[in-house]
């Protein structure tokens, strides 16, 4: 799972599984070839055993840059927005956008949030 979820190429699996399990070398490049054969069938069903625990996942991202240039506030003239759609898929297979707009400052908290959630799910034992 782990070589599945972090996108490693053949060798890299091999050069894993002989360095940090003991494996032999043999042994190891056949489940690489393995593996290079399933890794999308793997991702898949990973993805669905996330979407059955949280019932709904992100699915893609989309953005945009725009820039307000008439405002009823004249300190929101010229002022950077960054407009985010989410698509979410639900455990049915439906899927909705969100579509969130925020300001610069807006977007560094989200990001920082963000890299926070990212840098505690890697430390998740699969």
């Amino acid at each position: 799972r782990t070589a599945a979820a972090a996108g490693m190429k053949g060798a890299e699996v091999a050069d894993l599984l002989v360095k940090e399990h003991g494996v032999s070398k043999e042994q190891a490049q056949n489940a690489a070839k393995v593996l290079g054969g399933r890794t999308a069938d793997m991702r898949q069903a990973m993805t669905d055993n996330a979407a059955r625990i949280s019932g709904a996942y992100l699915q893609d991202v989309d953005w945009k840059v725009k820039v307000v240039l008439a405002s009823s506030q004249s300190s929101a003239m010229r002022q950077p927005l960054l407009e985010l759609a989410l698509y979410i898929t639900d455990a049915n297979g439906s899927t909705r956008e969100h579509v969130l707009e925020m300001d610069g400052e807006e977007a560094d908290r989200m990001i920082a949030a963000l890299t926070a959630m990212r840098e505690a799910t890697q430390r998740i034992p699969y």
